[in-house]
C-alpha cells in the first residue's frame, strides 16, 4: 500500500513539473476553459461537452448576482477547476 502511494505521489508530482514545461501536455492534462453563455445566450455545445446543465448556470448566477436572470450574464465561463464564473453585463 505504502509503495502504490509513493508511486501515485511521483507520478502526481512529474506530470505536474512536465506540465509546467509543456503548455500543450497541460491543456491535454487539465483541459481549458469552455464558454458556456456570450450575451445571455448559451452555448449548448459546450455546456454538453463541459457536462454542464442549465441549472448548474442558474446556481453559479444566484450566487454571484442573486436573484437575475440569464440576460444578465455577458459571459459565463467554465473554469479549468470546474468551478462556473459568472461576468455580468455592467450597468449603464
Amino acid at each position: 500500500t505504502l509503495a502504490a502511494g509513493a508511486v501515485l505521489v511521483l507520478a502526481h508530482r512529474l506530470l505536474g513539473m512536465l506540465a509546467i514545461r509543456w503548455p500543450v501536455l497541460d491543456r491535454w492534462i487539465n483541459g481549458s476553459e469552455r464558454l458556456l453563455v456570450e450575451n445571455g445566450r448559451k452555448n449548448d455545445d459546450q455546456m454538453r461537452a463541459g457536462l454542464v446543465s442549465e441549472s448548474d448556470i442558474d446556481e453559479a448566477l444566484r450566487k454571484k448576482l442573486g436573484n437575475a436572470s440569464r440576460r444578465a450574464i455577458l459571459y459565463a465561463i467554465l473554469e479549468r477547476n470546474g468551478e462556473i464564473t459568472i461576468v455580468p453585463h455592467l450597468p449603464k
